[in-house]
């Protein structure tokens, strides 16, 4: 089960918000909200959640704030209260050493602002979000402001090529000894765990989908715990696919701003039929135009401490500019331990039904194995059993096969932990 402590406790070394405060996109977002918006804020009550080290909330008593409240569940709350006095703002922020969902402010006390900087891996992870909405639903008045506003989860298939071969590179000559041996254990482990990696926008084979839109004003808990999405790539030249990147980005726009720009991306994306109209819809988006008022996690802006995080395929796809890459994409928070999240990824086709079962008697009957056909299952096994035939001997029997794709099939449903937590099953199926 998930143990609170520890994770507070991790937020206790000064080194992660040494990581957050280097930050320049990440803290440049935020004070460039603040100047731009001063009078959203002047004479107003702010709430600052997970407040760390102070920095959001000195931001927003700056501008002239009438009151802030900074909300630190770590031990971090003590160092905050000291900087706040350093800097002479003591008067106007006040400093709770508590979580969140624990606090008391006193009968019918609201706030006028919710800000916090909630964001983790892949958007979601830690699960600080539902604290966030445990205090909007709770302190937030009913005109009030959430900092920031909007949030969006992207996808897109990305070629790892040269990353792969720096790292198994390494192992072909270690001081003069041939060390290959480990290269399929080192391959393994990076299929069990999604990378944090700085991506190239040149990997990027094509244009993102948005696997998730969130409004924090409306959001609910259930919405952040379970999500699944079906999407889908066109494919414009010749490429490699070795995996899926994800990212995120937040909005800070308000009002009829931020509604405006909701509509647009809606309209890029709905009143499709299907997986392939889907990503002809969005091949031209402007994706790589990113509005000032956005704080972008994308390859194509400047690098933050999330980076990117990469799922892996057992084994590159190669793609023709006629395919189109379908795939769907669930994320569910763990368990066991609520800061983390399981993610399942599945190559699908644009004809799959939501019948897994009909679908996989289907693929039985009427696929031999291996097939060529193309479709996302009999890829996958089809690259499963040419990995297996570079590192075993060559499979002779019919039974051989079939137990290769009982394996396959079995495979879809493990997760694998991200770090010692995270869980990742990377499959293709319907």
């Amino acid at each position: 089960m998930e143990d609170a402590h520890g994770y507070f406790a991790s937020y206790t070394d000064l080194k992660v918000h040494e990581v957050m405060l280097k930050d320049w996109p990440r803290n440049g977002a935020y004070r460039r909200f603040f100047e731009e918006n001063a009078h959203l804020v002047q004479d107003k009550v702010i709430m600052d959640v997970g407040a760390g080290t102070g920095i959001l909330s000195l931001f927003a008593a700056s501008v002239g704030a009438r009151k802030v409240y900074a909300i630190e569940a770590s031990n971090m709350a003590h160092l905050c209260r000291e900087i706040v006095q350093q800097n002479g703002l003591a008067d106007k922020i006040e400093v709770i050493h508590s979580a969140v969902e624990d606090v008391d402010l006193g009968p019918g006390v609201k706030v006028d602002m919710i800000v916090s900087e909630w964001m983790g891996f892949y958007l979601l992870h830690e699960s600080m979000l539902d604290s966030v909405i445990a205090a909007r639903d709770k302190f937030l008045a009913d005109d009030g402001i959430m900092v920031p506003s909007a949030a969006r989860i992207y996808l897109a298939p990305v070629n790892m090529e040269h990353f792969l071969e720096e790292k198994f590179d390494f192992w072909t000559n270690v001081c003069g000894f041939d060390f290959s041996a480990a290269i399929p254990h080192v391959h393994q482990k990076l299929l069990q765990e999604p990378l944090t990696a700085e991506i190239d926008e040149r990997q990027v084979v094509t244009a993102p989908q948005i696997l998730r839109e969130f409004d924090l004003r409306t959001v609910t808990v259930s919405e952040v715990h379970a999500l699944s999405e079906r999407l889908a790539f066109k494919v414009e030249k010749p490429c490699k696919v070795h995996g899926f990147a994800i990212w995120f980005d937040v909005d800070f726009r308000q009002g009829e701003h931020l509604k405006a720009a909701v509509s647009k991306s809606d309209s890029e994306t709905n009143n499709v039929s299907s997986l392939e109209s889907t990503a002809e819809a969005t091949q031209n988006s402007s994706w790589k135009v990113v509005p000032s008022s956005v704080l972008s996690t994308s390859p194509t802006s400047p690098v933050t401490h999330w980076k990117q995080t990469v799922i892996l395929l057992p084994k590159a796809l190669a793609v023709d500019p006629t395919d189109f890459l379908g795939c769907k994409v669930t994320l569910t928070q763990n368990s066991d331990n609520k800061r983390h999240y399981n993610i399942k990824l599945e190559l699908v086709d644009d004809t799959d039904e939501d019948d897994e079962d009909e679908i996989e008697d289907s693929d039985e009957e009427d696929h031999p194995v291996p097939c060529d056909c193309g479709r996302g299952k009999c890829r996958l096994i089809k690259a499963v059993m040419e990995k297996y035939g570079e590192e075993q001997d060559e499979l002779e029997t019919e039974a051989e096969i079939v137990d290769l794709t009982a394996e396959v099939e079995a495979a879809e449903a493990i997760g694998v932990e991200m770090g010692n937590d995270d869980q990742m099953n990377v499959s293709e199926g319907s």
